[in-house]
């Protein structure tokens, strides 16, 4: 039980350090991409929000795409599910992606 506690504490404080360390233009640019996709996607896995992340911005950690996606949730744009696709992307070799459901398709 403890090291439940503890891992989820150390998971949380890692998603905030990410999310803090982001580059503010990129992080526009990726909540926006985020609704963008819970727009015109039912169903959809990070991939599909990575597509419509377009600009120059750039972040020095992909990772940060975690916690925005966690704000979008609580923003109600988003709802994860249970289910899990394989991830599109050649360099990810098919890793399991959650599975988000949109709350705000047009």
């Amino acid at each position: 039980m403890i090291m439940e506690t503890t891992s989820a504490a150390a998971r949380d404080a890692a998603m905030e350090q990410v999310k803090a360390a982001v580059n503010p233009e990129w992080k526009r640019a990726a909540l926006d991409a985020i609704h963008l996709t819970a727009r015109h996607h039912a169903e959809f896995i990070v991939d599909d929000v990575w597509q419509n992340l377009h600009g120059g911005e750039y972040t020095h950690d992909k990772r940060a795409i975690g916690p925005l996606m966690l704000t979008a949730k609580r923003e109600g744009w988003i709802t994860p599910t249970d289910k899990f696709r394989p991830s599109y992307v050649v360099h990810h070799h098919a890793t399991p992606r959650r599975v988000w459901k949109s709350r705000i398709l047009a």
